[in-house]
């Protein structure tokens, strides 16, 4: 049948004989159609209860929209040259499309509503009203199927991650004793399989890297252990050498310097006045430091040594005097900000010193949580509400850190940090407000979160 409508379209379309006959042909199918579109109304309903059944049910489906198309084809068809487009195949779109909607939004499976878009728009293209809309859907399953499939393959890591977090001290302790290894206890031995099983069977291993990283992050900026954060990178880096994805490695390798740095920071602190124990220090730091930071690294060890040496000539009281002096040049030049990455110290570990205090802001307004961006600078003296801004900001930046799941967010995400690292990171203040402004964190939390989410959302 549907042959010679085709054929009279080409060879009299406006004739009365096809008309006739396709209205002929309209009236005598309409009950086998009838039973189908039951049978459909019946197999959706089945379907919509996503049991292990589902994959039997949408092959149903399947079979019934071919045994559609094959009876109704021929009046299709003629609608469609009449600029008209067949009803009965409307509705019966209709259902099946909401059935797509069901199972995507509300159940995440993608994959079998895919397959139902692809036989909708196989089986109804002379319906020219809802075949973009179907090319537009298969395009949204398609990249939906895809991240599912690298969600589903990342799960074990992302929640063996989480554990990890949760349980920071423990991980760390394992890291210090053992590296990022299999050997290092359930927790840490957890990481390290599902990341080796994510990276191996991940089309896209760069994935697995950044949900290791993400792990790194939080152990150096909520648990303030840069150490383990350092040796989980260190790990990270190993494992990839030669095979992993390259742009990500030369992240981590200027980050590992970066969380060198921070841990090592520490020791020197520890070993102020000591001369061989700062030496040694130094020595630690140039292994993994950047270049720039390898030059100044390099003159201050010339100094150590150059001082250590007018110990040894009896030079008791000057020496003394030298390592003093150094460790304060060392704290200039080794408390300087880091660009280009997101390790910031917690709100807690920040350089706030107290300002002697001042007078009032004249034009302080009456919003309590009202917060004044302040200028880029170190050492500024801060008024109450650029103090809030940056207590503020902080906690935005940690509610943030989470949400970011691709380069382009992580992008934006490490100019807000640099951002805030040169306007936030060493200010002075009057005695009394850091404390008054970090007490209101508690109750403007959710406004926090939500400023987050919005600015995310923005990206």
């Amino acid at each position: 049948m549907n042959d010679v409508v085709e054929q009279e379209l080409e060879r009299n379309p406006e004739g009365s004989f096809l008309r006739h006959l396709v209205e002929m042909y309209d009236k005598e199918s309409e009950p086998h159609l009838a039973v189908i579109k039951e049978s459909v109304l019946t197999v959706t309903e089945a379907a919509r209860k996503v049991s292990a059944d589902l994959p039997q049910h949408i092959k149903e489906v399947e079979r019934l929209l071919a045994a559609w198309d094959s009876i109704n084809q021929p009046v299709q068809v003629y609608s469609q040259f009449r600029g008209q487009e067949e009803g009965r195949s409307k509705q019966l779109y209709e259902i099946i499309r909401k059935l797509c909607l069901e199972l995507a939004n509300d159940h995440g499976r993608y994959d079998e509503a895919l397959t139902l878009s692809n036989a909708l728009l196989t089986t109804f293209p002379e319906l020219e009203s809802v075949a973009e809309s179907l090319k537009e859907d298969i395009t949204t399953l398609e990249s939906l199927s895809h991240q599912k499939k690298i969600s589903d393959k990342l799960d074990p890591l992302v929640d063996a991650c989480e554990r990890a977090k949760n349980n920071a001290s423990r991980f760390g302790q394992a890291l210090r004793s053992d590296g990022f290894s299999e050997s290092g206890g359930k927790l840490l031995s957890d990481v390290v399989r599902s990341f080796n099983d994510a990276r191996k069977s991940l089309s896209e291993p760069e994935m697995a890297y950044l949900v290791v990283r993400d792990l790194a992050l939080s152990l150096n900026n909520e648990s303030n252990d840069p150490q383990s954060a350092f040796l989980l990178v260190d790990g990270l880096i190993e494992l990839g050498s030669g095979k992993g994805p390259k742009e990500v490695l030369d992240k981590l390798r200027e980050e590992r310097a970066i969380l060198h740095k921070n841990w090592k920071m520490k020791e020197l602190e520890r070993q102020s006045g000591n001369l061989n124990g700062m030496l040694r220090v130094v020595d630690d730091m140039i292994v993994f430091a950047n270049p720039a930071d390898r030059r100044d690294l390099e003159k201050l060890k010339s100094k150590i040594e150059g001082k250590r040496l007018v110990k040894k000539a009896k030079l008791v009281l000057l020496a003394g005097i030298g390592a003093v002096i150094l460790y304060f040049v060392l704290m200039d030049e080794f408390r300087k900000p880091a660009s280009g990455h997101y390790y910031i110290p917690p709100v807690a570990e920040r350089s706030t010193v107290p300002a002697v205090p001042s007078v009032s802001d004249p034009y302080e307004v009456s919003d309590p949580y009202e917060e004044d961006m302040p200028p880029v600078g170190t050492g500024l003296s801060l008024t109450r509400n650029q103090v809030r801004y940056c207590i503020f900001q902080g906690a935005r930046l940690d509610y943030i850190r989470p949400m970011t799941t691709n380069n382009r967010q992580i992008d934006r995400f490490n100019a807000l940090v640099d951002d805030f690292n040169a306007r936030c990171g060493s200010f002075r203040y009057t005695s009394g407000v850091l404390e008054s402004v970090e007490g209101e964190l508690t109750s403007r939390a959710a406004t926090l979160r939500a400023d987050a989410q919005r600015i995310v959302a923005s990206w």
